[in-house]
């Protein structure tokens, strides 16, 4: 005789996924993108272009001051990194009175150079470059033999804007000196 009721073994039965296995690919990419969010933030990614100091975040801003690059007293007026995953790889700042230039070696440690404009005897674009996007300019210093060069983007002709910018406080240092 054959029962219609089969009852049905565990083994006939259909797998079912618990919770853990429906949230967590969820949780995962959720994960990710927060980890991607926190990077840009904590990082900041720098622009490709020289942005004034209207422009910069206040994050950048933080950033700089927080390894010594600027002060909290620093008023920027111009900037560029160019650095491709933080703007702490380097990059050049004009403030009120100074000139800094700053870059990262690969064992991390950052090296800043300030130069105040009376102490700047010069400015000149590098000929015969072969960068995209960029260009090269020597910072000659009164004291003979001193120099130091500077990368700027030539997006949106930022580099021209901060040479100009640069040379105008080189001549108004000049002529206060003189007074």
């Amino acid at each position: 005789m054959h029962n219609r009721n089969q009852s049905t073994t565990p083994s006939d039965k259909k797998p079912t996924r618990g919770i853990f296995w429906t949230i967590t690919p969820v949780a995962i990419v959720f994960l990710l993108l927060m980890a991607a969010v926190q990077f840009i933030v904590l990082r900041a990614v720098p622009e490709s272009a020289v942005q004034t100091g209207e422009q910069l975040s206040q994050n950048t801003r933080h950033i700089l001051i927080d390894n010594y690059i600027i002060s909290s007293e620093d008023q920027i007026e111009y900037f560029y990194s160019y650095g491709k995953k933080s703007v702490l790889e380097g990059g050049t700042i004009l403030t009120e009175n100074l000139l800094i230039h700053y870059d990262q070696s690969e064992n991390q440690k950052i090296s800043v150079i300030e130069m105040p404009f009376v102490e700047i005897a010069s400015v000149e674009q590098i000929k015969n470059q072969k960068l995209r996007h960029a260009r090269i300019y020597r910072i000659n210093a009164i004291e003979s033999g001193l120099w130091f060069n500077i990368l700027l983007s030539t997006k949106k002709q930022g580099d021209e804007i901060f040479i100009q910018a640069l040379k105008s406080k080189l001549t108004q240092s000049r002529l206060q000196t003189w007074i």
